[in-house]
C-alpha cells in the first residue's frame, strides 16, 4: 500500500508519465497549483508494476479498505481511479456509499457519499493512466465533468 502527497512533476521515472500527470491533474483541478494542493496518490496496491494485469486481484481487493479509511479521513471531493482495475475493485467496494451511477462525456462515474462527510464525492475512471497515452480531448473531458459535479454538488 503507497500513499503519499505529492508535488507535481515529481515521479521518479518517466518524464512523459510525469507530463501527462500533470496535465490530467490540473484537468480535474483547474491549475497545477491547485492540484499541487488537493493531489494525494493513494495505490491499492504496494508492488510499481509496469502492467496492471500482473498486480493480483487479492493485492487489489486488501488494498481497498486501506484507501477508503484515507478517504474518510480527508473526505475527498474528487477520487479518480487510474486504470479499470482500480475501478472495477475500487467500485464493487465502494458499492455501499454509492448513490448514483452515469457516464459523462465517455468517462465512467459515480456519486458517493463517504460515511460523515458532509457532502457527495465523485468517484471517475480517468480515460487512460497517465503512464499511457491521453489525449487534449481526455483532459478536457475529465475536467468538464468535474466541474459540471462541483456546480451541481
Amino acid at each position: 500500500m503507497h500513499w503519499s502527497r505529492r508535488r507535481s512533476n515529481r515521479f521518479q521515472a518517466g518524464r512523459n508519465r510525469n507530463k501527462r500527470w500533470n496535465y490530467l491533474a490540473s484537468s480535474a483541478f483547474g491549475s497545477e497549483e491547485h492540484a499541487d494542493a488537493l493531489t494525494a496518490v493513494a495505490n491499492l496496491d504496494w508492488g510499481n508494476f509496469p502492467d496492471q494485469n500482473k498486480i493480483e486481484a487479492d493485492n487489489l481487493r486488501a488494498g481497498c479498505p486501506v484507501v477508503f479509511g484515507i478517504m474518510k479521513m480527508s473526505q475527498p471531493r474528487i477520487v479518480l481511479a487510474l486504470s479499470k482495475k482500480v475501478w472495477s475493485h475500487l467500485g464493487v467496494y465502494l458499492r455501499f456509499c454509492t448513490l448514483d451511477e452515469f457516464r459523462s462525456r465517455s468517462l465512467d462515474c459515480r456519486i458517493i457519499q463517504i460515511p460523515n462527510c458532509r457532502f457527495r464525492s465523485l468517484f471517475l475512471r480517468a480515460p487512460n493512466h497517465p503512464s499511457r497515452f491521453l489525449s487534449n480531448n481526455d483532459c478536457r473531458n475529465v475536467a468538464l465533468t468535474v466541474k459540471r459535479f462541483l456546480k451541481r454538488y
